[in-house]
């Protein structure tokens, strides 16, 4: 069995905060959300709004409330990214008033649902279960809208090298046993092998005989590398530092996926089919295929027009910058930003996404 009960505690303490959006602070430019540097944005009169043939426009230099901005784990790319879309898009703005804290693709839909953050960073994945209630949530959320879909996150099934076989099929056909390392349940990475193995008619705990080690951050990668299991299943993005560091220093190879099955994926659960090309990665001579799922950039539906409109032009009109942050922003092409959204857009965007002529 996994031994999942501090992620599940985790994710049951931010749940009993979650009673849907109908908790979020108070309207913009109340007194209640005054004192609240999470609450909704107000504008002053430093910045302005009119009428136009498309819907209002905007100035320059409006000045709001503290925004707080969930991104992902201390170190991580999307810690990284996060912080470089909030200095740009506080370009717009007096006062710097985006700030990027730390977070996780799974927890940013509840924390934001809560009230707790305006802008958030998630996946497909979970933005679907989020309005849907479903596992690992147990209230829908029909808060959230769209910004802007970014870089893609690929399921890598890493194993040892000494593996004779070179797909999941393979593995699964030869009756092989192997040890797996995973994150907490709830994890991107974790959910995706789950369905991944599900689509195989297999678990991961069939396929490596109850041979489950589960681990959080660094702590899983360190236990891989010192040989305390043999396949580790993560969620990165396309090339990755950390994983060529990881594949350095222990020699290993990266199963594929069925052509057949990450068809299925695909189509189910709206995931995108990704080939690492060969030479990727420390001892890749092949391609390898799998499956992957776009981060979202994400906000309450309750965020000024004007923070959606300009956010959504950070994304746009700052990709080449982004992807000196993170070198899988250039993978994808700005058109592809209206794409997989998962939740509705928000009006702001939409405005900035017609102006550009990509809705």
């Amino acid at each position: 069995m996994k031994k999942r009960i501090s992620a599940m505690l985790s994710i049951a303490m931010l749940l009993t905060i979650l009673a849907g959006c109908g908790n979020s602070s108070a309207p913009a430019g109340s007194s209640a959300d005054a004192s609240k540097s999470s609450g909704s944005p107000t504008a002053s009169s430093s910045g302005s709004a009119g009428d136009s043939s498309t819907g209002p426009s905007f100035e320059e230099g409006m000045t709001f409330d503290v925004m707080e901005f969930v991104t992902g784990p201390s170190g991580g790319g999307w810690a990284q990214i996060g912080a470089a879309i909030a200095d740009k898009a506080n370009g717009y703005f007096s006062g710097f008033p985006i700030t990027a804290t730390t977070g996780g693709s799974v927890a940013n839909p509840m924390v934001m649902a809560s009230g707790e953050a305006m802008i958030g960073l998630s996946q497909g994945i979970f933005l679907s279960a989020s309005m849907e209630g479903t596992e690992p949530y147990t209230e829908k959320v029909d808060c959230l809208r769209g910004i802007a879909s970014l870089d893609s996150s690929l399921l890598y099934l890493v194993c040892d090298a000494s593996v004779k076989e070179n797909t999941v099929g393979e593995l699964i056909a030869s009756g092989t046993k192997i040890s797996i390392g995973t994150l907490p349940a709830g994890n991107a990475a974790d959910m995706l092998m789950d369905l991944a193995l599900a689509e195989y008619g297999t678990t991961a705990e069939e396929l490596s005989n109850n041979s489950v080690y589960v681990a959080d951050g660094s702590a899983l990668t360190d236990a891989y590398s010192d040989h305390h299991f043999d396949l580790i299943s993560l969620n990165r993005a396309l090339p990755n530092a950390s994983l060529t560091e990881l594949m350095t220093g222990r020699s290993s190879k990266i199963l594929g996926i069925e052509e057949d099955i990450a068809q299925a994926l695909a189509e189910k659960y709206d995931w995108e089919i990704i080939t690492i090309p060969a030479g990727t990665y420390p001892g890749q001579e092949e391609d390898v295929l799998t499956v992957g799922m776009k981060s979202v950039l994400i906000v309450r539906d309750d965020c000024p027009d004007a923070v959606a409109y300009f956010l959504a032009k950070t994304m746009y009109e700052n990709k080449e910058y982004f992807e000196t942050v993170q070198t899988a922003y250039a993978a994808f092409d700005k058109e592809d930003m209206v794409n997989n959204l998962t939740v509705p857009v928000h009006p702001g965007a939409e405005q900035f996404w017609k102006e550009v002529g990509l809705m």
